[in-house]
């Protein structure tokens, strides 16, 4: 699937930096390169652990090694994706909330 933005001045992700230049089409195109594959490697390796019957734990576990930007600021909110992702692909949830569901607690 291939989509085509018009990127304009914006920030290049949530979970980093701004860009140092928000209108670069080439760095936009890179960080949301890198967005895709962090993405990809999530699904790949949750997809794999639902398959196996891991936990929601142990697959955020197996998730743990990943790499991803802003790791130190971002490890809460990559575990939050990890147990997402469970619940999305199929993974039994245990009875209370995971991922970001648990932040709807308040």
């Amino acid at each position: 699937m291939s989509q085509t933005w018009e990127h304009g001045a914006r920030s290049c992700g949530r979970h980093g930096a701004a860009c140092t230049t928000p209108t670069d089409p080439g760095e936009i195109a890179l960080r949301l390169a890198h967005d895709r594959a962090y993405l990809a490697e999530l699904h790949a390796r949750v997809a794999e652990a639902v398959e196996q019957g891991k936990s929601v734990e142990e697959t955020a576990v197996a998730c743990g090694a990943m790499t991803y930007r802003r790791e130190d600021e971002n490890r809460g909110a990559h575990q939050l994706n990890a147990e997402s992702a469970f619940v999305e692909l199929g993974g039994t949830s245990p009875a209370a909330p995971v991922g970001w569901d648990r932040m709807a607690e308040g």
